[in-house]
């Protein structure tokens, strides 16, 4: 998401034709319900009434799309767009944000210089908003190690392991627990496990951002 996200912002900043109109549909995603946008995305694909799927079958290429089981090739891709999609719209607007917070003196004055369009995205733009960049990792590497909604929703009970992460497991054993003891002790320690593998991932990568991040205040 995040070069995709970066290069939005960032044209959005530039204000590019039509800056107003594409912000609502990128933000959209972001305050419609999960469920619902899970399931629209879903029928789209399927077989016989989804217009993507009708559109393929034209030219005789009609996969299981969202199905989960071992001879499926498409479930991932879809997964992995669908999360793209999604996450687009709070993603583009936290990097406007800070964006927008940079002196226009600096701006002009590497216009004066000559500065092109991506110079300055390259050179002035992500260097002034990495602390805001840096805080960003930091958020996503958490929410990586917690990803399991979009699985369930697009390819449902029909996962067959293909499409199972840990927290998906630890949520299953959550849910399963009241009648099993043991289950809930299993997903209570694979959630410690998994807690023990992030921390210090996170407290790495946000010490190695923090060293490349120039001291800067505007």
């Amino acid at each position: 998401i995040f070069p995709l996200a970066l290069i939005v912002a960032y044209a959005f900043y530039k204000r590019i034709p039509g800056t107003k109109a594409f912000r609502v549909i990128f933000y959209l995603p972001s305050i419609i319900s999960i469920v619902i946008l899970a399931m629209a995305y879903k029928a789209m694909f399927r077989q016989g009434t989804g217009p993507i799927a009708q559109f393929f079958a034209l030219f005789n290429y009609t996969p299981a799309w969202t199905s989960a089981l071992e001879e499926s090739k498409t479930i991932w891709p879809l997964i992995y767009f669908y999360c793209i999609f999604t996450g687009l719209g709070t993603n583009v607007i936290l990097m406007n944000s800070a964006m927008l917070r940079i002196p226009n003196e600096i701006v002009e004055s590497a216009e004066l210089d000559g500065c092109s369009f991506f110079r300055e995205l390259i050179s002035i733009t992500i260097p002034l908003i990495m602390p805001t960049i840096t805080t960003w990792v930091t958020a996503i590497l958490t929410s990586v190690f917690g990803f399991f909604m979009a699985n369930m929703l697009i390819g449902g009970a029909d996962d067959n392991g293909k499409i199972m992460t840990v927290p998906w497991l630890i949520f299953n054993a959550a849910v399963g627990g009241e009648n099993n003891k043991n289950a809930l002790l299993g997903g209570a320690t694979y959630g410690i496990i998994l807690s023990c593998i992030v921390m210090p991932v996170v407290f790495v990568v946000r010490w190695i951002l923090n060293k490349l991040t120039p001291d800067v205040s505007f």
